[in-house]
């Protein structure tokens, strides 16, 4: 009887705090940024669904997508994470940005690489100011906090931005891509 009560316990408690809404995406869902991804890389995008879960609580997003509680979203294993609808000032915008990670995982790129890729496809530095960080390549993304992880993103949209510009995808998948 114990074990019966524990065992119906135990999945109440995991229906009331796994409550996230689940849905998918695909770039036919987001065709300027697959237009940008392609005139960058020169290669297309799949239409290959990819799983949204909309998490219902910042506890639950911590819970199944591993990530920090002060970020607001996050790719890992095909599946996007999102804290709640309503801590994500641009839901749009943040599905992009998760989805374009999708796509750049493909060349192994170290992070700060995939990261200022992802942040020019999605324009979300466009005409904003932070401080930059020294010595992008050097940061350990597990040491920082909301606010310097900011300035990290920021930092690498300025500097992948200046050597696309300078040298093209190509230099960016060869010096730093899959070998």
């Amino acid at each position: 009887m114990k074990n019966s009560i524990l065992i119906v316990f135990s999945i109440l408690i995991a229906t009331i705090t796994l409550a996230y809404s689940l849905y998918t995406v695909s770039w036919s869902d987001f065709p300027l940024s697959a237009e940008k991804i392609q005139k960058i890389t020169g290669i297309p995008v799949s239409d290959e669904l990819i799983k949204v879960y909309t998490c219902s609580s910042t506890a639950e997003f911590t819970e199944i997508s591993g990530s920090p509680y002060w970020v607001l979203a996050s790719y890992k294993e095909k599946r996007i994470y999102l804290q709640p609808a309503s801590l994500i000032p641009n839901i749009t915008r943040t599905i992009s940005h998760e989805l374009s990670h999708s796509y750049f995982k493909q060349f192994k790129f170290p992070y700060w690489i995939e990261e200022g890729l992802v942040c020019i496809i999605t324009g979300e530095w466009r005409g904003k100011s932070l401080d930059k960080l020294d010595k992008i390549e050097q940061v350990e993304i597990s040491d920082l906090d909301f606010y310097t992880y900011n300035n990290y993103s920021y930092t690498c949209w300025i500097e992948v931005s200046k050597i696309i510009n300078e040298n093209g995808f190509d230099f960016l998948l060869k010096k730093y891509g899959v070998k």
